[in-house]
């Protein structure tokens, strides 16, 4: 694919998008002169001062192509180009693929009915979700056994060897050179409003498993909180906006802690009617 250069959209210009890139080096190069032309007070010296893995040093010989782009510096880079997590996700698979010199990764579509689709077939199954994070764990291996532990038990092994398939034939999943199996993206959404008999199951079984982990770990390893509250249409609404806001500060807690790599945890946030309004 040809490299493109900064788009304008009305009066605005809009930032080089790492999707439209093959060139490391090329794309970095343009995201900064977008940001400097953006703010005039950026400065690479200055942005990376808090950084430990990138410097202005090594952003200019990265651009020059003296040195290589490795993934242990992929969430520096990605703070000092201002990327957002699907970005940040792509970026790393870029990196991941000149690491190995690969065929470069499909870029994600973008945000449409044919992505929701694609979120929902993920979800064909409640269990591609927990098998696909599970190999951000550092003792992870790809089999039902291994997986099954690390779960907790929460689906049989034949579940378990049948999602793991899925999720490689569709490309959730994909095998470096070395053998690991490591994600397409990272960060997955699912709470959408629209309604969708899949995503229904999928929360269903979340709470069922959030209920076993109430029974089953300590205090220590958990935090439960439970708000009872009258309301009415508008305060509903302005409630929900309260939960969005926090689950897209959620997002970004999970972008910077995606190479966490001990446990998984499921963060449920769920507001629902208790029952109807008497007549």
């Amino acid at each position: 694919m040809a490299e493109t250069s900064p788009r304008r959209e009305g009066e605005s210009e809009i930032a080089p998008l790492v999707f439209d890139y093959r060139s490391m080096p090329v794309f970095i190069k343009d995201r900064i002169e977008w940001l400097k032309r953006r703010d005039p007070g950026f400065s690479i010296r200055k942005e990376t001062r808090g950084l430990h893995r990138c410097s202005a040093t090594l952003v200019s010989h990265v651009i020059r192509g003296k040195r290589k782009l490795t993934l242990d510096r992929a969430d520096d880079f990605s703070q000092l180009l201002r990327l957002s997590p699907r970005e940040k996700s792509y970026f790393r698979q870029l990196i991941a693929v000149e690491e190995e010199k690969g065929p470069a990764p499909e870029a994600p579509a973008k945000r449409s009915a044919k992505r929701s689709e694609a979120q929902n077939h993920l979800l064909s199954s409640w269990l591609h979700v927990y098998v696909k994070d599970a190999c951000r764990l550092k003792h992870f291996r790809p089999d039902a056994s291994s997986i099954y532990r690390m779960l907790g038990g929460i689906a049989t092994k034949r579940q378990i060897e049948r999602s793991l398939a899925f999720l490689l034939r569709e490309g959730y999943l994909r095998r470096t050179l070395d053998g690991r199996l490591v994600e397409r993206e990272v960060v997955m959404a699912t709470t959408d409003e629209q309604y969708d008999r899949r995503k229904q199951v999928f929360h269903r079984r979340a709470l069922e498993i959030a209920k076993r982990g109430i029974a089953t770990y300590p205090w220590d390893r958990r935090r439960e909180s439970a708000v009872v509250l009258a309301l009415n249409r508008t305060s509903v609404e302005e409630l929900k906006e309260l939960l969005k806001d926090f689950y897209e500060r959620l997002l970004v807690f999970a972008e910077e802690h995606d190479g966490d790599d001990e446990a998984l945890y499921q963060v449920l946030i769920n507001l629902s009617p208790i029952g109807g309004i008497p007549s």
